[in-house]
């Protein structure tokens, strides 16, 4: 079995060819058509699609463009081509975290210097949180008991 066993006549050349051997006849306009007396065919119903409807566009001026593009679009530096500088040696190709010429003691200073720097923080906020307890319970003993224990409360029955 060949594949063109498969294929009907109407694909071939020469079957288009006899076809339009004698060209194309043009057809009366509209005036000229004759109606049938049949139903007339309509557009199919508007069914609105599934999620948010897209907003109207707005008509654009004679003078501004389809596509929102820069006057100067040279000046853009597009990120592929962009370079990247290291902020320790200034040079490209690197950054600040991948320098080859910080030393290593550089950079364990800088990654305690950053530890250090939380834990710090941490201590300090501890030690005000710890001080200021301190001083509302010295507060608290100098003044002698709580008076609201002493005082009853409205809607209580005593």
């Amino acid at each position: 079995m060949e594949v063109e066993d498969f294929i009907a006549d109407y694909y071939l050349t020469s079957k288009w060819q006899d076809m339009y051997r004698h060209g194309l006849q043009p057809v009366n306009g509209p005036k000229f058509w004759t109606f049938s007396d049949g139903d007339i065919i309509e557009a199919p119903p508007y069914k609105r699609p599934p999620g948010r409807p897209k907003g109207k566009a707005r008509i654009k001026g004679v003078m501004e463009s389809p596509k929102k593009r820069k006057k100067h679009p040279e000046t853009k530096v597009s990120r592929k081509r962009r370079e990247m500088h290291c902020g320790l040696c200034g040079e490209k190709g690197h950054n600040s975290r991948k320098c080859l010429h910080e030393s290593e003691e550089n950079r364990v200073k800088r990654k305690r210097i950053k530890e250090g720097l939380a834990s710090e923080e941490a201590q300090a906020c501890e030690e005000t949180q710890a001080s200021e307890y301190v001083q509302e319970t010295q507060a608290q003993q100098e003044q002698g008991p709580s008076t609201r224990a002493q005082t009853s409360q409205p809607g209580s029955d005593d």
